[in-house]
């Protein structure tokens, strides 16, 4: 492999390993949240209403956030096997 695409390869590995681990803790956020959600059901009232309408507004932004950090992580895999391959094509050309 080229040592400069190898380089900017590892980074892009590591930026996808930390998009992952951003993913998961937004999962157990929202899992928390739904959890806050459960034990609000027996609540009345209006302040009871307020805070079950701001708990599934926030959990309705983490579910969102999550899935656009899953699609970005997608992309990021396919560029860095894009740019593996480019790498790879580039190493079998020099030996030529």
């Amino acid at each position: 492999m080229n040592d400069r695409i190898l380089v900017e390869l590892n980074d892009l590995r590591q930026a996808h390993k930390q998009i992952g681990q951003l993913a998961e803790l937004l999962e157990r956020n929202e899992q928390y949240v739904q959890q806050q959600l459960a034990r609000l059901q027996d609540w009345v009232g209006i302040s009871a209403d307020e805070m079950k309408q701001r708990l599934s507004k926030f959990q309705s932004e983490l579910v969102m956030r999550r899935r656009l950090l899953t699609e970005r992580q997608q992309e990021l895999l396919r560029y860095i096997r894009d740019m593996e391959r480019a790498d790879q094509s580039a190493a079998s050309v020099r030996w030529m």
